[in-house]
């Protein structure tokens, strides 16, 4: 602060009274006062200390670093969505898998029936043989007390030469004589089931169910079309009952 010089002429001078001394009106104004404080806005979060921005990296950010986990590149590609099979090779599709399953039904259906206990036991005369081994195939006449006697009816589950009678068990109005062990029964009808669920795999695979956008859809599109061989298989097997 400067002070100012006593005025010329002072009228207290005569009196013996010194004139006052004034201050003069500072005219600097320091930074601080020019600059307005800066208050956060709400919702926006406060500035970082230096402590957040370390010169050197301690243990603890030297351990961020290495855990963090680096951003995924290139970035994961999308599925790709196919465009739908067309109509006739769905149709087509359809009827093959529809014509191999009703075939594993049908050759289910009998042994599945004697398995669950709907048969009738009597006996069975083989009358004629052919083929050898594996392809070794015999008809026999099976006969059960109080039913007409079925002629060539075909003999499965025993290897016996013409002329030989042999206990069996036949569905009535059926076409095979079984003369086997029963766990032989089980054996033949879980693989028949087998062969009609590959069938509704396969069918869904052909006609293009997991072509869809939508997970959903596409679970959905599998589950109708793998159930359709199931349902046309047990239609023919309620039907040789």
């Amino acid at each position: 602060m400067t002070e100012m010089p006593a005025r010329r002429g002072w009228r207290g001078e005569a009196a013996g009274i010194p004139p006052a001394h004034t201050r003069a009106p500072s005219t600097a104004i320091s930074i601080a006062d020019r600059t307005p404080a800066r208050r956060p806005r709400p919702g926006r979060p406060l500035p970082q200390t230096r402590d957040d921005f370390p010169l050197w990296p301690t243990n603890g950010t030297l351990l961020k670093l290495e855990t963090a986990r680096p951003p995924q590149w290139p970035p994961p590609a999308k599925r790709v969505i196919r465009a739908p099979r067309g109509p006739l090779a769905g149709l087509g599709a359809m009827m093959i898998v529809a014509l191999l399953a009703g075939f594993f039904a049908w050759t289910s259906a009998e042994p599945f029936w004697m398995d669950m206990g709907h048969g009738v036991r009597g006996t069975a005369e083989v009358t004629a043989c052919e083929g050898s081994g594996v392809l070794r195939r015999c008809v026999a006449d099976f006969a059960a007390p109080g039913r007409e006697t079925v002629d060539g009816a075909q003999l499965m589950g025993l290897d016996a030469a013409p002329g030989t009678s042999v206990d069996a068990e036949m569905v009535p109005g059926g076409r095979i004589a079984y003369a086997g062990n029963p766990s032989g029964l089980r054996v033949r009808w879980a693989t028949g089931l087998g062969l009609i669920v590959l069938c509704g795999i396969v069918l869904a695979w052909l006609t293009g169910g997991w072509r869809f956008d939508r997970l959903r859809d596409r679970l959905t599109a599998w589950g109708l079309t793998a159930l359709a061989p199931l349902v046309l298989g047990a239609g023919i097997v309620l039907a040789a009952y």
